[in-house]
């Protein structure tokens, strides 16, 4: 069984460093998990989406996802796709470089409220676009940028891409009027991981109202209120964090990840995502990725995705590709043909009490919990 080693939750007030605090709440430690972690989830459902496959549909690797009440909009290393809810391809923005076509997308947000498509682009662009993919309008952004979340009527929140690297700050504030950005919050300067980092795709979630974000290499969780960043949580692993020393060894992610993995240390936080009784906290360690704390418990066990929801034990299901209202979004590549490097054309997929037929050369499958 997949269960959890020890692992330290500060619970903190807001700060204006990406450091410290004013205040610490609370300090808890957990001890390894019982067989009563597992039945501490909400009872779940699984659907399944087969993204139609035809020549003007077909799909390379898949960056994000997002599923509203009546579309399914899929962004790969080409292009934005609209789907209906059964897997039958509508259309999709053009590719290329002139009014409304994009060519290398990096990232993409839907906004319900106001049925708007923002798509970050290589190149510093901010895409605009309605929900049948009509093109409004372009922004050129003064910074390399990885996610979005649009604030109010003239404010778009921005997360760097590069961290360290060409820009000290995590997040920027746009301002549409302006077309310019006019406020930075959150300074990696004294983050001993500043120049080491990967990009995540979902950094912002918006729950019960509330702004959260995570990076991949910051060891907090932030919290946009009132104008301002502040620090929700602050994670230590305990015995699976590298210590100050060990990563001042290293200059190149690939580097860091790679001895990260093998000392069995936790390099990088992927995602945190709250749900109404419980948070996932995505990560990068040989044996976990995931952890998960539950409501009024601020303890997190460590522990594998696949175990906790009852999912075939493939690459597909080690990290969630996106999350939307008490859902979890996973992309299936495939991995059965692929089993003990022997290609096959097709096989049986089982999954809890459900069989798909998984067929060579088709589109992946889109799964989704859905959290009672």
């Amino acid at each position: 069984m997949k269960f959890i080693n020890y692992f330290i939750l500060f619970f903190l007030f807001s700060c204006s460093s990406i450091e410290s605090n004013d205040e610490e709440i609370q300090l808890l430690v957990a001890g390894n998990a019982d067989s009563t972690t597992k039945s501490k989830i909400p009872t779940n459902s699984l659907s399944f989406i087969r993204l139609e496959t035809k020549s003007e549909s077909l799909l390379s690797y898949i960056i994000n996802i997002d599923i509203t009440k009546e579309f399914c909009y899929v962004l790969d290393r080409s292009t934005l796709f609209k789907f209906n809810l059964d897997g039958s391809f509508i259309s999709k923005i053009p590719r290329g470089k002139g009014p409304g076509e994009i060519e290398f997308p990096l990232n993409f947000k839907f906004n319900k409220e106001r049925n708007e498509i923002y798509i970050i682009e290589m190149g510093n662009k901010l895409h605009v676009y309605d929900n049948n993919l009509n093109y409004k309008r372009t922004f050129i952004l003064d910074g390399s940028f990885v996610d979005v979340l649009r604030l109010d009527d003239d404010h778009f929140l921005l997360c760097s891409a590069l961290v360290g690297d060409y820009e000290p700050y995590l997040v920027s504030k746009f301002s549409i009027k302006n077309e310019s950005i006019v406020e930075k919050y959150l300074s990696m300067d004294n983050n001993p991981m500043k120049d080491l980092h990967i990009l995540t795709f979902n950094n912002f979630q918006i729950f019960n109202d509330n702004i959260y974000l995570t990076v991949s290499n910051s060891r907090f969780i932030y919290e946009f209120n009132d104008n301002k960043m502040s620090s929700v949580y602050q994670i230590s692993f305990n015995n699976y964090e590298p210590p100050l020393e060990y990563i001042k060894r290293f200059r190149k992610t690939r580097a860091f990840r790679k001895i990260t993995y093998k000392d069995q240390l936790v390099s990088f936080v992927n995602f945190y995502y709250q749900f109404k009784e419980f948070a996932l906290l995505g990560i990068k360690h040989k044996k976990y990725n995931c952890g998960i704390k539950f409501k009024d418990d601020n303890s997190i066990y460590l522990s594998d995705i696949s175990y906790l929801f009852d999912l075939p034990t493939t690459k597909s299901f080690e990290m969630p590709r996106s999350f939307g209202e008490n859902k979890i979004h996973f992309i299936y590549n495939n991995d059965i043909l692929h089993e003990n490097n022997q290609l096959k054309e097709s096989s049986l997929l089982y999954i809890r009490n459900d069989s798909l037929l998984i067929r060579q050369n088709e589109n992946p499958i889109i799964v989704t919990i859905s959290i009672k």
